[in-house]
């Protein structure tokens, strides 16, 4: 079975003092994006979900944290916390809640997870460079 880990990732992006994202493909048919992240300061998402359909997330996202927590605010008004130690699962249009410390794990499918990260880095370079 193929394997991935946090120092083996081929995409490593890096908005400092802001987050770090390591992902990578993993499965045989290379179906699924593997991401260690870390935040390093509280952010809501919901700006950097613009550009996807209802400006949300449309990818599920199953994970670990490992230190900290984050959450999710779906598009039917309701929220979900997960703290470390919890292993999630998260629906389709979401947009995700991430606090200062927190250290997590996130399998998302690819097709859906790609589109996700290519608008995001988007947002985010273009709001680095505002």
């Amino acid at each position: 079975m193929p394997s991935i880990s946090s120092d083996t990732v081929p995409q490593v992006v890096n908005f400092p003092g802001f987050c770090e994202f390591r992902a990578g493909e993993i499965a045989a048919d290379r179906a699924f994006l593997v991401s260690f992240e870390t935040y390093l300061k509280d952010k809501d998402w919901g700006e950097e979900m613009k550009g996807l359909p209802q400006d949300h997330c449309q990818s599920p996202h199953w994970g670990y944290v490992f230190e900290g927590r984050v959450g999710m605010r779906y598009d039917d008004g309701t929220t979900e916390e997960f703290p470390a130690g919890s292993a999630f699962y998260v629906r389709p249009g979401h947009i995700p809640i991430t606090y200062q410390g927190a250290k997590c794990l996130f399998f998302s499918t690819k097709e859906e997870g790609g589109q996700t990260l290519e608008v995001v880095h988007r947002n985010l370079l273009a709001a680095q460079a505002s």
